[in-house]
């Protein structure tokens, strides 16, 4: 089932604040972590035409399981029959798998792609070779087909193989992080006047920036990243909603608000250690959940 306003999980925010940056930075970014540039080359000209939200990001994926569908078909019937293409053209669609991994901001359906274009380019340059070799020497077609055939059905059993090992692989490498979706939408609630929501930790910062807009500013902290750490390479690569002088934000702010991750052994605000830029602000309320802490600071008259 479709689920596109689902809560995203670290890995697609991290995508999408990758997709933010010009083409230089998302090749450097993306080979310095060891990933394939071209997914995030097709999700930043696709959210430049259909923008950076939730449903338009995902739906990069399913536009792309479509076509794999397509083509899958198309190569199963020229290689077997009517019936086998739309059997197993329909198995795969209703896969787990390519169900749960073939709607997130993800470069699963793009590599599922790729695979059945090389595969079906490959058959296409071989069945031009072998009608060439026909003409050019006529022998019996029987003899050319059975070990054509065998070829096929390995090299299908292997490629299915490698789709489900690496979706499973995918799949138990990440969970739904849906508490800062909900906690960020329940600031903005309380968050009437739009104040600065600033988030303390770099982890957290691309799962929030994802659902920052005018109504709910959200901003990364550049002194709390550490730059040595490859995964942070796009913050500060990017630079996008990253506060680069902590004391001119807030000499600048009346009010804003500081996410945390919640400390279930603190019993007072003082024990969140909160940076000493926040020394002229008290605490006018504050939100908790499970797992974050939220507190709307108000500057203190001196």
């Amino acid at each position: 089932m479709l689920n596109l306003r689902g809560p995203i999980w670290h890995h697609e925010a991290y995508s999408a604040y990758i997709a933010r940056g010009n083409f230089s930075d998302i090749w450097e970014i993306a080979t310095q972590n060891g990933h394939c540039p071209i997914f995030y080359f097709l999700l930043k000209i696709w959210a430049g035409i259909f923008g950076y939200n939730d449903v338009s990001l995902r739906f990069l994926s399913i536009f792309c399981g479509a076509l794999t569908i397509i083509f899958l078909f198309h190569l199963l019937k020229k290689w077997f029959s009517l019936k086998t293409a739309i059997i197993v053209s329909a198995l795969f669609s209703i896969s787990p798998v390519f169900i749960r991994l073939g709607q997130e901001i993800s470069a699963f359906n793009l590599g599922c792609l790729i695979v059945v274009l090389v595969v079906y380019l490959l058959d296409s340059i071989f069945e031009m070779r072998r009608k060439k070799n026909l003409q050019s020497d006529p022998v019996s077609t029987t003899e050319k087909k059975i070990p054509a055939r065998s070829i096929r059905i390995c090299l299908l059993i292997l490629t299915g193989a490698a789709m489900t090992i690496f979706g499973i692989i995918n799949l138990h490498s990440h969970a739904l992080n849906s508490e800062i979706k909900e906690i960020v939408l329940e600031t903005e609630i309380l968050n009437v006047n739009s104040e600065p929501v600033l988030i303390n930790n770099a982890w957290n910062f691309y799962d929030a920036v994802f659902y920052a807009n005018e109504r709910r500013p959200i901003y990364g902290i550049a002194q709390n990243i550490n730059h040595d750490e490859r995964d942070f390479v796009p913050i500060y690569k990017i630079n996008y909603h990253l506060i680069a002088d902590l004391v001119d934000f807030v000499d600048s702010h009346e009010k804003f608000w500081y996410l945390t991750d919640y400390d279930e052994n603190a019993n007072s605000i003082t024990d969140y250690n909160l940076p000493e830029e926040f020394n002229n602000y008290r605490v006018v309320s504050d939100l908790i959940q499970d797992k974050f802490a939220v507190f709307e600071l108000e500057k203190t008259e001196e």
